[in-house]
């Protein structure tokens, strides 16, 4: 049996003591960040608020495409529905923006789109694409007061022509 004597046997408990301190501190800190994790991090709302909470400080207007895109991918799976949606939002209005000004392009885009909707067994109202109805102008005075009195028009509607 080894004996210690009591100066050794009081840094030994010290050591010991202070080996516990330690382990006590690192599990303590791996239960906050398992919890923060599981429960804080893991909800996108939860994130956001969290990130709003200890950011506003330091940042006077938050910049929220870069919440978007750096930080909410770093803190949450970032794949619940509300991420599936914006992400599959954004691919289609890029996609829309592609196409430009072109008509037939849009319509061939949406009878793709259409198709896939039906293949899939998704219900399709076939209306998401169909811009809407332009709101009627407002009614523009016609006759000789729409007109300047020194711009005179002719028989061929150009200005200066009497022929």
């Amino acid at each position: 049996m080894l004996t210690l004597s009591k100066e050794d046997q009081a840094r030994s408990q010290s050591h010991l003591n202070s080996l516990r301190a330690a382990r006590l501190r690192a599990e303590q800190d791996q239960v906050r960040q398992d919890w923060f994790r599981n429960e804080v991090l893991a909800a996108p709302d939860t994130a956001r608020v969290w990130w709003l909470l200890t950011h506003t400080d330091s940042a006077p207007k938050p910049q929220w495409e870069e919440f978007r895109e750096h930080i909410l991918p770093l803190v949450s799976a970032g794949d619940d529905a509300q991420a599936r949606a914006d992400r599959f939002v954004r691919g289609v209005a890029r996609l829309w923006d592609e196409l430009g000004d072109d008509p037939g392009r849009h319509a061939r885009f949406a009878e793709v789109v259409n198709q896939v909707l039906t293949r899939m067994g998704w219900p399709n109202d076939e209306s998401w694409w169909t811009p809407p109805a332009p709101e009627p102008e407002p009614e523009t005075r016609a006759g000789p007061e729409a007109e300047p009195r020194a711009a005179h028009r002719g028989r061929s509607g150009r200005r200066g022509d009497t022929a």
